[in-house]
């Protein structure tokens, strides 16, 4: 155990990878005396999740020091801690890794955990007697209209220790859903074109896919009220009237390939800015077939994937393949809520947790490419090279 704390002491990151790397003889003896690596670091007193998860967040140089100060700065500026994760994700973040939960990083920095959130405290007997009350009022009990009357009340009915959504909030209230929800299919004539505007900008801002497959599968509604000629005739039309670049919300094929690649091409100029050494597309061979991650992190052996959104199909598809091959994937997103990895050897790491070392290296413009691509927003260079992939990729498909 002494080693383990002469590691820490040199900053040498505690992950299985590591150790290994830095001292293979004491890593195996570690895992032998305990049975596992996992089972040595919590005698340890670790946690082995925070141990993976700083397997990443060790290289931004964040302390609990400078959290506990990044939050006193918080509650300067919003005087509460509401909105914590849609205001400041990094920060949310590194609390995961430094903290052992919100409370303890809220009460470390001397404020009244009870006291510091102004939102109204919501339990679910609160919002049926809510939603109740609404609706004897002759209240929008649509998404659209509690997100107006009641913003708050629209984010908790959709929490998953509460309802899960809206429509079972409603249900759960003895109210038919079908018959509350004015803007059905059927119903859609009851768009008006704000309506439609600020339930984009709505879907948007918690980072839902806009583009129109996923739409008419899971908002039939908005697509269909979108598309009507009374409104704005189509999709596109109704994405650029709320503010948002078309070229960068549709999906294609082609143009989530562009983004991905964007998104990889922005990652690996941040790595050079902070000086990772990093290996790009480097090829592993197994009986079985190849393995080529996005990039191998040579300090910790970690195996790194970019992905635009955590809650893609690829991704886990990606993660079960690299897993049967390799021990510890780290995925870095660009928008998504975080999730719990499906395995304890994986970790998901935000973008933003890069930011504040970027912001150091004189690299702000880099972060503000990373924003304006979460945004869904575009710059003149990215259509201009989207348009000759897009081309390339057509003429190759004709040729073949």
């Amino acid at each position: 155990m002494d080693r383990f704390t002469e590691l820490r002491n040199q900053d040498i990151p505690l992950n299985w990878t590591s150790v290994r790397s830095y001292d293979a003889s004491f890593a195996n003896a570690a895992k032998d005396r305990f049975g596992s690596y996992k089972a040595a670091i919590t005698a340890f007193g670790l946690d082995y999740n925070k141990v993976n998860l700083d397997r990443l967040a060790h290289r931004i140089e964040w302390s609990r020091e400078k959290a506990i100060e990044e939050l006193k700065e918080y509650h300067r500026k919003y005087g509460s801690f509401d909105l914590l994760n849609d205001r400041h994700p990094l920060l949310n973040s590194i609390i995961q890794s430094k903290f052992d939960n919100i409370r303890d990083a809220i009460e470390s920095a001397g404020f009244d955990y009870d006291a510091s959130f102004k939102r109204r405290k919501w339990s679910k007997d609160k919002i049926i007697a809510e939603i109740r009350k609404k609706h004897e009022t002759g209240a929008d009990l649509s998404t659209v209209g509690i997100k107006k009357i009641n913003a708050s009340l629209l984010a908790v009915t959709s929490e998953k220790r509460n309802f899960g959504s809206g429509e079972k909030a409603i249900e759960a209230a003895g109210l038919d859903y079908s018959k509350i929800d004015r803007y059905k299919l059927a119903g859609r004539k009851s768009w008006t074109k704000e309506q439609i505007i600020l339930e984009i900008q709505y879907l948007n801002s918690i980072h839902e896919d806009l583009s129109a497959n996923n739409m008419i599968r899971m908002h039939s509604e908005l697509i269909a009220a979108a598309g009507h000629e009374k409104s704005f005739g189509n999709w596109e039309n109704a994405i650029k009237a709320a503010g948002l670049d078309y070229y960068l919300i549709r999906k294609d094929r082609y143009m989530e390939s562009f983004k991905g690649g964007l998104f990889e091409r922005l990652l690996r100029k941040a790595f050079k800015i902070m000086g990772w050494k990093i290996e790009h597309h480097k090829k592993f061979r197994f009986d079985d077939g190849v393995c080529v991650p996005d990039f191998v992190d040579s300090y910790t052996g970690d195996w790194i994937d970019a992905k635009i959104n955590v809650g893609g199909m690829k991704v886990d598809t990606s993660i079960e393949k690299y897993l049967t091959h390799f021990e510890h994937v780290a995925i870095i997103y660009l928008t998504g809520k975080p999730r719990v990895p499906i395995r304890e050897s994986m970790i998901f790491v935000p973008v933003t947790i890069l930011y504040p070392e970027l912001e150091r290296q004189g690299a702000g413009d880099l972060v503000k490419d990373f924003e304006l691509l979460r945004k869904g927003e575009t710059k003149p260079e990215w259509q201009t090279q989207l348009a000759h992939f897009i081309a390339h990729h057509s003429d190759v498909k004709d040729s073949g």
